[in-house]
Protein backbone atom coordinates (compact mmCIF):
# COMPACT_ATOMS: atom_id res chain seq x y z
CA UNK A 1 0.00 0.00 0.00
CA UNK A 2 1.40 3.41 -1.10
CA UNK A 3 0.72 5.94 1.44
CA UNK A 4 -0.03 9.91 1.08
CA UNK A 5 2.86 12.22 0.79
CA UNK A 6 1.74 14.77 3.18
CA UNK A 7 0.46 12.20 6.56
CA UNK A 8 0.09 8.37 6.76
CA UNK A 9 -3.49 7.43 4.78
CA UNK A 10 -3.49 5.19 2.11
CA UNK A 11 -2.96 7.20 -1.19
CA UNK A 12 -6.13 7.04 -3.27
CA UNK A 13 -4.38 9.55 -6.29
CA UNK A 14 -1.14 8.82 -7.67
CA UNK A 15 -0.71 11.28 -9.95
CA UNK A 16 1.11 13.84 -9.81
CA UNK A 17 2.26 12.46 -6.47
CA UNK A 18 0.47 10.03 -3.76
CA UNK A 19 -1.98 11.88 -2.08
CA UNK A 20 -5.30 10.86 0.08
CA UNK A 21 -8.65 12.17 -1.22
CA UNK A 22 -7.97 15.17 1.52
CA UNK A 23 -5.11 16.16 0.43
CA UNK A 24 -5.26 15.99 -2.90
CA UNK A 25 -8.38 17.95 -3.24
CA UNK A 26 -6.69 20.58 -0.96
CA UNK A 27 -3.83 21.23 -3.25
CA UNK A 28 -6.06 20.44 -6.61
CA UNK A 29 -9.51 21.18 -6.31
CA UNK A 30 -10.57 24.54 -7.57
CA UNK A 31 -13.87 26.15 -9.07
CA UNK A 32 -14.41 28.70 -10.92
CA UNK A 33 -16.93 31.60 -10.01
CA UNK A 34 -17.32 34.55 -12.01
CA UNK A 35 -13.94 34.15 -13.54
CA UNK A 36 -12.32 34.35 -9.85
CA UNK A 37 -10.47 31.01 -8.79
CA UNK A 38 -11.85 29.57 -5.39
CA UNK A 39 -10.17 26.70 -3.59
CA UNK A 40 -13.53 23.86 -3.37
CA UNK A 41 -13.45 23.51 0.11
CA UNK A 42 -13.85 27.43 0.50
CA UNK A 43 -16.65 27.54 -1.79
CA UNK A 44 -18.34 25.03 -0.44
CA UNK A 45 -18.13 26.19 2.94
CA UNK A 46 -19.31 29.89 1.63
CA UNK A 47 -22.36 27.90 -0.09
CA UNK A 48 -23.03 26.35 3.18
CA UNK A 49 -23.48 29.37 5.04
CA UNK A 50 -25.29 30.78 2.49
CA UNK A 51 -27.85 28.40 3.30
CA UNK A 52 -27.74 28.60 6.86
CA UNK A 53 -25.98 25.03 6.93
CA UNK A 54 -22.99 25.64 7.99
CA UNK A 55 -21.78 24.91 11.61
CA UNK A 56 -23.41 26.21 14.78
CA UNK A 57 -22.05 27.36 17.68
CA UNK A 58 -21.47 24.46 19.83
CA UNK A 59 -23.23 22.06 17.42
CA UNK A 60 -20.94 18.60 17.52
CA UNK A 61 -20.03 16.97 14.00
CA UNK A 62 -23.41 14.32 14.56
CA UNK A 63 -25.42 16.79 15.37
CA UNK A 64 -24.24 18.73 11.83
CA UNK A 65 -24.65 15.55 9.69
CA UNK A 66 -28.00 14.64 11.55
CA UNK A 67 -29.07 18.13 9.98
CA UNK A 68 -27.74 18.29 7.03
CA UNK A 69 -29.18 15.34 6.58
CA UNK A 70 -33.25 16.23 7.36
CA UNK A 71 -32.42 19.27 4.95
CA UNK A 72 -31.65 17.11 1.98
CA UNK A 73 -34.38 14.75 3.01
CA UNK A 74 -36.87 17.60 3.36
CA UNK A 75 -35.45 19.39 0.31
CA UNK A 76 -35.92 16.07 -1.68
CA UNK A 77 -39.27 15.53 -0.28
CA UNK A 78 -40.03 18.84 -1.65
CA UNK A 79 -38.70 18.44 -5.01
CA UNK A 80 -40.85 15.69 -5.68
CA UNK A 81 -43.98 16.73 -4.53
CA UNK A 82 -43.39 19.91 -7.03
CA UNK A 83 -43.72 22.30 -3.92
CA UNK A 84 -40.97 24.77 -3.47
CA UNK A 85 -39.27 24.86 0.06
Amino acid sequence: METCTDCTKESKHKHPIPLCDKHYCDRYSFQVIDGVVIPFKQWVESELKKQGLWFKDGETRREWYARLEEYGRDSLLAFSSGKKK
